[in-house]
């Protein structure tokens, strides 16, 4: 009965005990995550689990019995392994024992190495290996269990890529880097930074933003982070002060963002910061410049508009205010055809029209009538300049009220024109009556008299052209002149106005000089371009040293044909280039040779010019000396209305 009972229990203990194997084994090759593998001590393989052949690619019965888990380690891995074991512990192992050398000390190590599969890809795995004991406590094998993390690895490479990247950017960055913690500590700096607020690294670790933030911008500041805190905003930006070290203020764009960890709490805030000092004190004198123009735009008295490229009025001097009678705000986004005449608001070519294709630098419209805001009309003019502008064309407009020197002009000319036709009579009577005496007509002379009489006679030729030039003018101004405009070879005109003038050059030891040529015929007034022509070689003559020679130059230009009289006198200064081809204007009037003329020749010659459709012009001459030219309208080239 009680061997019964004993075996009884016997068997049931052994059946629990192999249902308990059982389980175990069911578990260990059901555990498909996971790679489980048992070892002897020898290191030859006793058990590998269906997760290990998923993992590596072997079947049990291809190692079971066979093989050890080195065949499937890394080789040169478990080579640095055990060089690092020599130098750590002093030990020499190699093959299996490299895998498991720490668990045999210590019963468990984890630690992470790659497999190779058996296909010859590589996978990265956490291995943890524990050493097997016996009833006795001796080591009867060894059991690994690897988990693939290949993924992880891949995540923390990628991690650390990023955290290096962050960092050589964050030290190396041209503006300013802070890591700031949520109370303001500044946690790191980059160098720029540094520089930019004068303190050392070390300074300001030392302290917080607050510390070297303008005064009056710390609550903006402050508000901002609570609001990041808070949750209400994930990054700002603001334009801030900064107070350097040394008491000046650096003006800076401020960029924040806020880190949170996996929780959302905050763990730091990453700050951006551009010095913009440079650009602020730029602007702040661009301002300052443009105030102290707007000081002396408002002083002139001229009356100064600014227009834009849709011909609307943007600015408007107290003197344009003054002049037309509206208040700048009145005009503002007017077109600026409302300060003329109804008349000539619709004309393409009146007034301010053309000034929308004006690009070059400054030029003269015609005289033209202005109308103010009470209706009344007045005589104006307007010089046009273009204004350099990023973004859109515009243009300043100088108007001047010229209505009282047309009424002195207009004056002027009427008496110079009755003055003029009134000396002409007499003084030909009195001219004809001197070259009587003069030539012996009347008997002849000591040569006391003949120098007296001389001297009349030259001066009242001076005086007859000095009229003739009046009333060559007041004829071009009223347009009573008469032209005769025909096709004519230019050499034969040129030739002979050279011919004409070689004896008045002769009096100032001057010779002339042709160069060139012009194969094609042009539009002129024969006559009239001689008239041209004198004027340009007596004043070369003039003005040349003595022995010297005057070259004429005739030369193609594509539409015209030129004209060029250089001699190598002292020159023109810059300043009077301007009033060269305006009446009663002296090329010298300083000459101690008293080569003075009228002051009326070039001004004629500009308007004969145009009255040919020509046009005149004045270049200085390196070293010295001064060239005037005419350019004539081709024959081939000009209008067919002028032919």
């Amino acid at each position: 009965m009680i061997m019964w009972r004993f075996l009884s229990r016997w068997r049931r203990h052994q059946a629990s005990a192999n249902q308990a194997d059982a389980l175990n084994a069911a578990i260990i090759q059901g555990s498909t995550a996971v790679a489980i593998i048992a070892t002897g001590c020898n290191g030859v393989i006793s058990l590998f689990n269906s997760g290990a052949e998923a993992m590596l690619g072997y079947r049990a019965d291809e190692l079971v019995g066979i093989k050890t888990p080195a065949m499937f380690h890394d080789a040169n891995e478990m080579r640095d392994h055990a060089r690092t074991l020599e130098v750590e512990y002093g030990v020499h192992v190699g093959g299996f024992e490299v895998i498991v050398h720490m668990a045999k000390m210590a019963g468990h190590e984890t630690k992470p190495w790659t497999y190779i599969r058996k296909d010859g890809s590589q996978l990265r795995v956490s291995l943890a290996v524990t050493a097997l004991q016996d009833a006795q406590g001796q080591i009867s094998g060894y059991m690994g269990i690897a988990n693939d993390i290949s993924a992880y690895s891949a995540l923390q490479d990628e991690l650390s890529i990023s955290q290096l990247s962050f960092l050589n950017a964050f030290a190396t960055a041209a503006h300013g880097m802070a890591v700031v913690a949520p109370n303001g500590r500044l946690r790191d700096v980059n160098i720029s930074l540094c520089e930019m607020v004068g303190y050392s690294h070390d300074e300001l670790l030392a302290t917080d933003f607050q510390g070297i933030t303008h005064p009056d911008d710390l609550a903006e500041d402050l508000s901002y982070v609570q609001r990041c805190l808070s949750g209400a905003l994930s990054s700002y930006q603001l334009e801030k002060r900064y107070v350097h070290r040394d008491g000046r203020v650096i003006y800076a764009l401020l960029s924040v963002s806020l880190v949170r960890d996996r929780h959302q709490e905050p763990l730091y805030f990453i700050s951006h910061v551009q010095d913009l000092t440079a650009r602020h004190t730029a602007k702040q004198r661009l301002r300052e410049r443009e105030q102290q123009l707007q000081t002396i735009v408002d002083a002139v008295v001229d009356a100064i508009i600014t227009i834009n490229a849709n011909g609307e009025i943007e600015r408007f001097n107290h003197a344009a205010e003054q002049l037309f009678g509206y208040p700048e705000g009145a005009v503002q986004g007017q077109p600026v055809s409302m300060l003329l005449p109804e008349a000539l608001r619709n004309r393409r070519h009146a007034g301010f029209a053309p000034m929308q294709q004006v690009r070059g630098p400054l030029s003269a419209l015609p005289e033209i009538e202005g109308q103010r805001a009470d209706g009344s009309h007045f005589w104006m003019e307007v010089q046009l300049a273009p204004l350099a502008h990023a973004t859109e064309f515009k243009q300043v407009a100088v108007v001047r009220d010229i209505t009282e020197r047309r009424r002195v002009e207009r004056m002027k000319e009427e008496f110079i024109s009755t003055v003029s036709h009134e000396l002409r009579t007499p003084l030909t009577a009195i001219a004809g009556s001197l070259d009587l005496v003069v030539t012996g007509v009347m008997g002849s002379l000591n040569s006391e008299q003949e120098q007296l009489l001389t001297i009349a006679q030259r001066n009242s030729q001076r005086l007859s052209y000095l009229i003739n030039d009046l009333l060559d003018m007041d004829r071009l101004v009223s347009g009573s002149i008469d032209l005769t405009i025909e096709a004519h070879d230019l050499a034969p005109i040129v030739t002979e106005s050279i011919s004409l003038n070689s004896s008045y050059a002769a009096q100032f030891g001057v010779s002339y000089r042709l160069h060139g040529q012009c194969p094609e015929e042009v539009m002129v007034d024969a006559a009239r371009l001689q008239q041209v022509l004198a004027n340009f070689l007596s004043n070369a003559a003039k003005f040349s040293p003595e022995n010297s020679v005057v070259d004429i130059v005739m030369e193609d230009r594509g539409l015209y044909a030129r004209i060029s009289v250089l001699d190598s006198g002292a020159g023109i200064p810059e300043a009077k280039w301007n009033k060269l081809f305006a009446k009663f204007s002296q090329l010298d009037s300083s000459d101690t040779r008293q080569r003075s003329g009228t002051g009326l020749g070039l001004a004629i010659t500009k308007a004969l010019a145009e009255c040919m459709q020509a046009r005149v012009g004045y270049a200085p001459r390196e070293p010295h000396g001064s060239a005037f030219y005419i350019d004539l309208l081709k024959k081939t080239k000009v209008p067919q209305a002028m032919t």
